[in-house]
């Protein structure tokens, strides 16, 4: 019986090893920054669950069909709400699409990763918070999809979309057609991803039976020496 109860933890230790693991990032929280100037930065940097994160800003230039056309750096402002966007005109520190100058958080990861919510953490009273997701493989862009008229707090991403570099911004069109055409603006402070585990060794798969035929060959062995008894 005990040597079923290891096989049972050995298998279980595989199973958990194959599952996707959740990691939230506290955007409000970095590591470490790079070209800061007051509540303005280059970049961020996080750590969380083993994985590691960099922020950067970027606003598209204008373009409605092509969010990275004309696409240029900029800054990314921290404050109480979250992160946002410093670039030409807008509103200082919000992600926002004021006339079609669209901003973006780039995240890239130490690896792949599928994200699963985005935590708005400020939305002007007067803007709206259309949000649009994409995700960078190799030179594409894919979109990933939108959260319309997202609320404070937790956002699920329903998607199943694996990469190392995300887009987060407001509404932009090539991303699909808005229920509207206010103008979008907000702030994120947390982001959830879930990372799949790297798979163990197939050595483990062999102790895991190597287990169960040690019980096997010592139940058989006790059932001999019960009959020649």
């Amino acid at each position: 019986m005990k040597y079923t109860k290891w096989i049972g933890a050995a298998l279980l230790v595989c199973a958990g090893q194959v599952s996707a693991l959740a990691v939230d990032f506290d955007l409000l929280n970095p590591v470490s920054t790079e070209g800061s100037r007051g509540n303005y930065s280059d970049a961020l940097d996080y750590q969380s669950g083993g994985l590691g994160l960099r922020v950067t800003g970027w606003s598209s230039g204008g373009d409605r069909y092509n969010p990275l056309a004309g696409i240029s750096s900029a800054q990314v402002g921290m404050n109480a709400g979250g992160l946002g966007v410093e670039r030409r005109g807008g509103v200082r520190g919000n992600i926002d699409n004021l006339a079609l100058d669209f901003d973006f958080l780039m995240l890239e990861f130490d690896s792949a990763v599928s994200l699963s919510s985005v935590g708005v953490g400020y939305i002007p009273r007067y803007a709206d918070s259309d949000v649009s997701i994409g995700a960078i493989d190799e030179f594409s862009v894919w979109s990933v999809g939108n959260i319309y008229d997202a609320e404070l707090g937790r956002n699920d991403v329903d998607t199943t979309f694996t990469a190392s570099t995300w887009l987060i911004g407001a509404f932009h069109p090539m991303f699909g057609i808005s229920q509207d055409f206010s103008w979008d603006a907000f702030r994120i402070d947390q982001i959830s991803v879930n990372v799949s585990a790297v798979p163990l060794p197939a050595s483990v798969w062999f102790f895991a039976t190597g287990l169960a035929l040690l019980g096997y060959f010592r139940r058989t062995s006790s059932r001999r020496t019960s009959s020649a008894a």
